[in-house]
């Protein structure tokens, strides 16, 4: 917590004191925040593809490598230039994109496609990737088959 002392005429200082565990208050990135501590991370979530866990959460890989999640999220958002919202959901559409194009998947609907690369309902799989790609997942296929 934070100690407070009176100063003159009237107005307060607070000094703050070291916090123990995880703390909502907002904290610097420090040491570990190198880069390479974040691409450890990154790596982790791209090779094992954890992305593809539709409940994936800050919490879930926060635990994982024993920070907190707010740490990871400051991590991400530095290193990334994306929430964790968004950094995820751009490996699953990265993913559904590689699906969309491989013939092992082509008897898949483009929802199930959407739901094998990890996201959890129609409406976010078609938001996120119009937000990434410019155009939805009927639009990309059709492009494709245009071009080829």
């Amino acid at each position: 917590m934070g100690k407070i002392i009176k100063r003159k005429k009237g107005t307060w200082l607070k000094l703050m004191i070291k916090f123990s565990g995880n703390s909502s208050k907002k904290t610097t990135l420090r040491t570990r925040s190198k880069p390479t501590f974040f691409w450890k991370i990154d790596n982790y979530v791209r090779t094992q593809k954890i992305y593809l866990q539709p409940t994936l959460s800050l919490h879930c890989i926060a635990n994982t490598f024993g920070i907190s999640e707010g740490y990871l999220s400051q991590l991400i958002n530095h290193f990334s230039g994306q929430n964790f919202s968004t950094y995820i959901n751009d490996l699953r559409v990265e993913e559904a994109k590689k699906k969309l194009v491989d013939s092992h998947f082509r008897h898949y609907t483009i929802v199930s496609i959407g739901l094998e690369s990890g996201f959890n309902s129609k409406s976010a799989f078609y938001k996120a990737f119009k937000k990434k790609t410019g155009m939805t997942p009927t639009e990309y296929i059709l492009k494709l088959r245009r071009v080829s």
